[in-house]
């Protein structure tokens, strides 16, 4: 079923405001508030408060790779994040979730930012799309842009089936581990910037293709007539629809008269 917030009165993508591949910069974006499960003395186990703090320690030690012959293997080793620190711009803003004193404390544990409009983040050519609570309800938007999606989450979406990792997307996993080593390749390698270009171009294509607002309604349609019949203490006796025809058990019903 296709989040709610693809439906709501919020504001969509607007192409006026998403400036060419070219002229972004040339970061990983992401801000937002801290969802994702109730902030107590565990909250740095939360997901988002993972990956924030993650990408904003830099004296942490990370694993990245090197290619020292154009076609020899690409072999790891270890830095810390001070080394692709610059690559990415990644705070909370608001604080949520949380009784007064937690929310306090949370503001001096991180470096929390001004809210900004959704379409800040089309400033960037790498934009970040991660789970709150359940889905994050930006997803799709990013997908229009003319920037990369890199996608952190375990909530699946109905599209899911249809939008090919590393095609359309970039995923990461939940701890993140391979993320600064993703940005250094996409980022700072010729290379890597054709490739991240391309995939940004194949997710805006396949997103004006599967994404408009009737393919919402067609899937949230689908998703109550399975629904419906999942509910129905009759499931077992139906079958099939051919051609306007539906049998129900021994009963034939004619479709509707052209």
């Amino acid at each position: 079923m296709p989040s709610v917030h693809y439906h709501s009165a919020k504001p969509g993508y607007n192409a006026s405001n998403d400036p060419p591949w070219s002229a972004k910069l040339n970061q990983l974006y992401w801000t937002g508030s801290t969802t994702g499960g109730h902030n107590d003395r565990n909250r740095k186990n939360l997901h988002r408060h993972r990956l924030v703090d993650f990408v904003n320690s830099p004296n942490r030690t990370i694993t990245l790779l090197n290619q020292t012959l154009p076609e020899g293997p690409w072999q790891p080793f270890q830095t810390t994040l001070s080394t692709v620190r610059h690559l990415f711009d990644v705070a909370f803003t608001k604080s949520v979730q949380c009784d007064e004193q937690t929310c306090e404390a949370m503001k001096e544990e991180y470096r929390f930012r001004d809210h900004q409009d959704a379409d800040h983040a089309f400033k960037y050519r790498f934009v970040l799309d991660m789970d709150g609570n359940a889905w994050s309800g930006r997803y799709y938007t990013l997908l229009r842009s003319k920037s990369l999606v890199i996608k952190q989450g375990l909530f699946r979406e109905f599209g899911d089936q249809w939008i090919i990792p590393w095609v359309h997307y970039v995923p990461i996993s939940m701890d993140a581990a391979e993320l600064p080593e993703v940005m250094r390749f996409l980022s700072q390698t010729p290379r890597g910037q054709r490739i991240a270009e391309g995939i940004a171009e194949e997710g805006r294509v396949w997103a004006e293709r599967a994404l408009r607002e009737v393919d919402l309604k067609m899937a949230a349609g689908r998703a109550v007539l399975e629904w419906g019949r999942l509910m129905d203490r009759r499931r077992d006796e139906g079958g099939e629809c051919p051609l306007g025809r539906t049998r129900v058990g021994e009963r034939r019903v004619e479709g509707p008269r052209r």
